[in-house]
Formats: C-alpha cells, structure tokens, sequence
C-alpha cells in the first residue's frame, strides 16, 4: 500500500534547507516517504515561494532546483 505526505512551503523549504526548525517528527515522516518512493504532494505555489527566496538570496539556487527535480521525477 502506497502513502503519502501533504507538505506546506515551510516544511519544504526548511526540508531543502536542512533547517533545524524541521521538527524531527517532520524530518522523520518526509525522508521515510521519499525513501519508500512513495508521494509527497506539496501546492504548486510552493514552487513559486521557493523560486522567490532564491531570487531574494534567502536560499540557494540548489534548493530550488532540488525542488524541480524531484516534482519532475513523478
């Protein structure tokens, strides 16, 4: 059986940036779900928010195509 985890822009962003303040039930449930290959399922403004803080230098241009990359996987 597949699961899933419903993300918000804070819990990708500090995901993606290995930010301490991922809680470590957070951190725990989103690398269980990508390690099983099962869906993560964030809103497509996430992307936009995400975009927006690299372009403000808040976060790296890693970050962002990390985020890419793993939405163009699925």
């Amino acid at each position: 059986m597949m699961g899933f985890v419903v993300a918000d822009t804070h819990a990708v962003v500090w995901y993606l940036a290995t930010s301490p303040k991922l809680s470590h039930t957070a951190l725990a449930s989103l690398e269980a779900t990508a390690q099983t290959g099962d869906l993560i399922y964030i809103a497509s403004i996430s992307v936009v928010e995400v975009a927006y803080l690299v372009e403000k230098g808040r976060l790296s241009e890693i970050a962002l195509q990390r985020l890419i990359s793993a939405v163009v996987e699925r």
